[in-house]
């Protein structure tokens, strides 16, 4: 269904904070890295770049296609 950025300057006000809502990407996984997030979907893996007060930036994607 996506995913959401949130600014985290005010961790007890973090809901009122989304940076972004990226639905492009049927997300079912996201680890934070230093310098970037990595997201699994359905679809691939993806490479996002942290925002900052933009939004993300896709680095790369590997994609998946899965047969059953």
């Amino acid at each position: 269904n996506g995913f959401k950025t949130f600014d985290k300057s005010d961790v007890l006000k973090i809901g009122n904070n989304l940076i972004e809502f990226n639905k492009t990407v049927k997300s079912t996984d996201v680890i934070a890295g230093p310098n970037s997030i990595i997201i699994t979907g359905d679809d691939g893996i993806y490479q996002y770049t942290y925002p900052g007060t933009a939004s993300s930036k896709l680095l790369s994607r590997i994609s998946l296609d899965i047969i059953f």
